[in-house]
């Protein structure tokens, strides 16, 4: 770290080592379905023609100038206050009072944060949804000594974004609450339609549910899922929160891939040993999440026999093999490794042999080196694969 940047308060020091991070994470959680014009937040994100590069020092001796100093008490006064439409005046403002770039963005950011803590009127949208199309002005070498690269140091347009995403949910949360207190099935029937930020507070609002009410919506939940509507998020969430292994099971066939693998970490964590394992065993069927199924089905293979014998099986996969070995070296057990060496002394399979050799080189225990040792005397498998295990031995 340079010797300026280490010099800063804490708090700058912070906003800088995260200013990439944060636009980023706003820019892909946040930006769908809040801007206007269809302009995508990708482009947005990038910087605006003439932005200037700064320095760490540049940034501290900006912000504390009387016109940032002052405008930023004005504007933690209203949001106590819970002036709302005060405050979206003052960030409104503060687009064109400030001369200074550093202090604009810095202002804007400011308040835009402080209007994500309030309910919005008209007159914040509005304020928030123009801020939402701008790029950012100020550039910042976070720290010189890894590169030149600059990243947005304040990026109002997507702290702006984050802020619509911020109000979507909360309403959608408040809304979903609403409906099913009244009985309305309507947050089950709308939510694939819905943009992120708004299927996001839907799920909140499952998630915030007595789980008496909800095990009252499971079965809506589950053949909606069965009847190929996209339920993902929500199956997921009623699936983990009533440790439902039926439903766990369905959101690993039917929902998306990312809520399929959730799923797969999930099972071990909600369910019993034994429903878990019928749970992974059913999500080793579906491609995507395969792999990682393996990997979780060996955190069970300790102690349940037909979790191991189910890894052993799976060395023969040609997709899916490697897993398996990873999952059974993770064990580091030398029942396991005599086993392995048993096999590699029998088989023929070359694919078998090379899974068999991959799991005991995991291991690196001492019975697994003397299986691998045992295999080289041997001289069983192709040049190349013993070949490989000699260097690993000689390692």
């Amino acid at each position: 770290m340079s010797r300026e940047f280490a010099r800063l308060p804490r708090p700058l020091c912070s906003r800088l080592r995260i200013a990439r991070a944060r636009c980023a994470l706003q820019v892909l959680l946040m930006g769908g379905g809040v801007l206007q014009a269809g302009v995508a937040p990708a482009v947005l994100a990038q910087p605006a023609q003439g932005a200037q590069v700064v320095d760490a020092g540049a940034v501290q001796r900006a912000t504390q100038k009387p016109e940032a100093t002052d405008r930023a008490s004005r504007i933690d006064a209203l949001e106590a206050a819970r002036d709302t439409d005060g405050l979206a005046a003052e960030v409104h403002a503060a687009l064109a009072a400030p001369s200074d770039a550093i202090v604009r963005e810095w202002l804007l950011d400011r308040g835009l944060h402080a209007l994500a803590r309030q309910a919005p009127t008209a007159a914040a949208k509005r304020v928030v949804h123009e801020i939402a199309q701008r790029r950012p002005e100020v550039m910042v070498r976070v720290d010189p000594d890894h590169g030149g690269h600059a990243v947005p140091l304040y990026d109002p347009g997507a702290t702006a974004r984050f802020v619509l995403g911020t109000w979507a949910r909360t309403a959608a949360r408040e809304s979903t609450l609403a409906a099913l207190a009244s009985g309305s099935g309507a947050p089950l029937d709308t939510f694939a339609s819905l943009d992120s930020a708004s299927r996001a507070g839907v799920v909140d609002a499952f998630m915030s549910l007595p789980l008496a009410s909800l095990a009252g919506h499971r079965d809506a939940i589950l053949g909606g899922l069965e009847r190929g509507e996209r339920l993902d998020e929500l199956a997921l969430t009623a699936a983990t929160r009533l440790r439902d292994a039926a439903l766990l099971e369905a959101v690993i066939g039917y929902a998306d891939g990312a809520s399929a693998l959730a799923a797969v970490r999930d099972a071990h964590a909600v369910l019993s040993d034994a429903s878990a394992l019928d749970v992974l065993i059913a999500a080793t069927r579906r491609p995507e999440v395969a792999s990682a199924a393996l990997l979780q089905i060996g955190a069970l293979a300790r102690d349940d026999a037909r979790a191991r014998e189910l890894l052993f099986a799976a060395l023969d996969d040609g997709h899916n093999g490697a897993s398996a070995a990873a999952a059974l070296a993770d064990l580091h057990d030398s029942a396991v490794a005599a086993r392995l060496g048993e096999r590699l002394r029998t088989g023929t399979s070359e694919r078998a042999l090379r899974h068999g050799v991959l799991t005991l080189k995991l291991d690196g225990s001492a019975a697994a080196r003397a299986e691998l040792e045992r295999f080289m005397r041997l001289g069983t498998g192709s040049a190349q694969l013993r070949k490989e295990v000699r260097t690993w031995l000689a390692q």
